[in-house]
């Protein structure tokens, strides 16, 4: 059972790398911020992983104490490379390396700068912030929200 839950999840990361590789190269043009590549790069394996259901996955991962999958958002590759890792230990295969803490957390980290830069920062006075959208019709007015 370990042995291919390893292959399913090693067959899974190289398939998102294609795929995530194929869009990124669609998206070349557009991804211009300096920065932010890595953030393209980990939404284009997300919207690639989103394509698949993953629940035949998950109940066997989680059975073994290893992540649901459910919440890797923001480090898509890297979740699935620690999982991959963590079953090839289990399996008794030759040893992988895993990411780096840093590399695992690095997509956290992009995203609360994200957030900090749109948003601004947090403060007692202000701990929540919001982004509303609205469609054309609202184009050229300003609109300001009351708590």
């Amino acid at each position: 059972m370990v042995a291919g839950l390893y292959r399913e999840i090693d067959a899974l990361v190289a398939a998102l790398r294609r795929e995530g590789d194929a869009q990124m190269a669609a998206w070349a043009d557009s991804v211009v911020r300096a920065g932010f590549a890595e953030s393209a790069s980990n939404l284009a394996s997300y919207m690639a992983l989103r394509r698949r259901d993953l629940r035949p996955l998950q109940r066997p991962l989680m059975a073994l104490g290893l992540s649901s999958l459910g919440r890797l958002e923001s480090r898509v590759l890297p979740t699935l490379v620690a999982v991959r890792a963590a079953l090839a230990a289990l399996a008794g295969l030759a040893p992988e390396e895993g990411p780096s803490e840093e590399t695992f957390f690095a997509g956290e980290r992009r995203l609360v700068e994200r957030a900090h830069e749109l948003l601004g920062r947090p403060s007692s006075s202000r701990p929540t912030a919001l982004l509303g959208t609205c469609g054309t019709q609202c184009r050229g007015r300003a609109y300001q929200l009351r708590a």
